[in-house]
């Protein structure tokens, strides 16, 4: 596994973590909240943390 899907996979638990993808909700409101995870990568700086960094996040 390279680093980038390592990293991938890392800030999708994350986001799972806290800010889950409701799984009943309708498809408007699953890219709704897509979006928003997306953004709040952006702000948090997840994508520009280190794999060691993202994995103590996780825990």
């Amino acid at each position: 596994m390279n680093e980038f899907t390592e990293k991938a996979g890392l800030i999708e638990q994350i986001l799972d973590k806290i800010y889950p993808i409701p799984e009943k909700a309708p498809a408007k409101v699953k890219k709704a909240v897509e979006v928003d995870r997306q953004i709040l990568v952006m702000h948090a700086g997840f994508n520009q943390m280190s794999v060691e960094e993202l994995k103590t996040k996780l825990a």
